[in-house]
C-alpha cells in the first residue's frame, strides 16, 4: 500500500492495519488472506476487529513464514481468516464450514485456533456474516488458560 492510498484510508476513517507493529507477547493473533487488504473488506475487518475488543492484537497475512512469526509473538490465541490459511495452519484438507465451530490447536505449544471467514468471502457471501459473528463470538468467550488447564488433565 503507498501512501496515497493510506491518506486516502485515513481520509475516510479507515485504519490502515496492515501497518501496524506486531504485538509480542499479543493476547490474540488474527491472521488474514491477503486479499482482506482490499478497502472494502479492510473496512469489514476492522468492524469484525471492534467486536473483540482486545487491546493486545497482533494482526497480519497469512504469508510462507507465517510459523516463524507465530512463534515470535507467541500469541495465547489464533483467529484464523479464510480457507487457505486456515487448512494451513490447521494441516487439514477440510472445508472451511468443517474447521469452524471447533477450537484446534496450533503447534508443539497447543496454541488455541478458531476458523472464521475471510472479509472478502464475507463481501461475496452476506449470508454468512451470521455464521462469522458467531465465530467471533466464540473468541470472546474462549479463555485460553481454562482450555490448556482442561485439554492437559
Amino acid at each position: 500500500m503507498n501512501a496515497n492510498q493510506i491518506d486516502y484510508l485515513q481520509v475516510m476513517g479507515i485504519q490502515a492495519w496492515h501497518l501496524k507493529k506486531a504485538v509480542y507477547g499479543a493476547e490474540l493473533m488474527v491472521i488474514a488472506a491477503p486479499e482482506a487488504e482490499q478497502p472494502l473488506a479492510n473496512q469489514l475487518l476492522q468492524k469484525m476487529l471492534d467486536v473483540l475488543e482486545r487491546e493486545h492484537v497482533s494482526l497480519t497475512y497469512f504469508h510462507d513464514g507465517i510459523d516463524k512469526q507465530i512463534r515470535s509473538i507467541n500469541p495465547k490465541m489464533l483467529l484464523v481468516l479464510g480457507k487457505t490459511a486456515a487448512q494451513a495452519l490447521c494441516n487439514s484438507s477440510a472445508a472451511l464450514d468443517q474447521l469452524r465451530n471447533q477450537t484446534h490447536y496450533y503447534g508443539e505449544t497447543h496454541i488455541p485456533l478458531i476458523v472464521t471467514y475471510d472479509p472478502t468471502e464475507l463481501l461475496q457471501n452476506p449470508v454468512d456474516k451470521r455464521k462469522a459473528f458467531h465465530d467471533l463470538q466464540r473468541v470472546l468467550l474462549c479463555e485460553p488458560s481454562i482450555n490448556n488447564i482442561l485439554r492437559d488433565s
